[in-house]
């Protein structure tokens, strides 16, 4: 299991997001892992966790942005109508337009993710 905390800053001496290639979080250990860095129940880490979440898609679907500093920004952008294709029938077909949630990375992760052994 990965260690997804604030020491993803380094702020810390622990282990840090990603040391092992290919690994991933899903929400229960993320839930896990802030409880413990917390040290609160699980049941409050997930409160917490479901907060974080629901005011994020609030914010965006109020056509806002979400900025945590030093991890990066979410905002929503417009995809406008395009022509695409099935990759199992070979047919083309209409994609239409539609909301997607972008993130760009702030520097602090961006650097920290550079960082990491390949």
């Amino acid at each position: 299991m990965l260690s997804l905390t604030a020491r993803y800053l380094g702020r810390g001496n622990g282990q840090d997001l990603g040391d092992e290639k290919g690994e991933s979080m899903n929400k229960a250990e993320l839930v896990a892992s802030v409880a413990k860095s917390a040290n609160t129940s699980k049941v409050n880490a997930e409160k917490a966790v479901n907060g974080v979440f629901a005011n994020m898609v609030r914010a965006m679907k109020e056509g806002g942005k979400v900025s945590l500093l030093g991890f990066g920004t979410f905002t929503v952008v417009k995809r406008i109508e395009k022509k695409g294709r099935n990759p199992q029938t070979g047919r083309d077909i209409i994609i239409p337009a539609h909301k997607a949630v972008k993130f760009k990375p702030g520097r602090t992760l961006y650097r920290r993710v550079q960082k990491l052994k390949r």
